[in-house]
């Protein structure tokens, strides 16, 4: 794309110059502009393309909830990797769930939000602790420090 750009502005400049004795075309100060300003439109969507790729990489959080129907608890919890936090939740290696038995309590999993920043997904993990669930009005919720 940047070669094709500056063919185009090298025969801009053929047009747009004045030849001088020995025939060539030299440019003049309305070429360099116009050069100028393609220079800006390039970089301005090379700098859109980048930040649209850096928002994608950015948003891959998720807010994840695991309900213990054994002990009425709620747990909320934010993760980049779910499928590996569970597992971490699973083998007693997380202190919040820590005193869980994940092969004998009755466990609900459920991916509540994803494509987050890591702070929308903390603000919103937070707000689901201070949240009262329908039918599940009994059960405590596991508050965490977060971020």
């Amino acid at each position: 794309m940047l070669f094709s750009s500056s063919v185009i502005s090298n025969k801009s400049v053929q047009q747009v110059g004045s030849a001088d004795s020995s025939g060539l075309a030299t440019r003049s100060p309305l070429t360099s502009n116009v050069r100028k300003e393609e220079t800006k439109m390039i970089s301005h969507k090379f700098d859109q393309k980048l930040a649209m790729l850096l928002e994608e990489k950015r948003r891959n959080y998720c807010v994840y909830a695991l309900v213990n129907h054994t002990k009425k608890a709620i747990y909320f919890g934010v993760s980049k990797n779910p499928i590996l936090r569970y597992l971490q939740h699973w083998l007693n290696q997380v202190k919040a769930t820590k005193y869980w038995s994940f092969d004998k309590d009755a466990i609900d999993s459920l991916i509540v939000y994803k494509n987050l920043t890591q702070i929308e997904a903390s603000n919103l993990a937070h707000a689901l602790e201070k949240k009262t669930f329908k039918g599940l009005e009994a059960y405590r919720v596991i508050q965490t420090k977060g971020i």
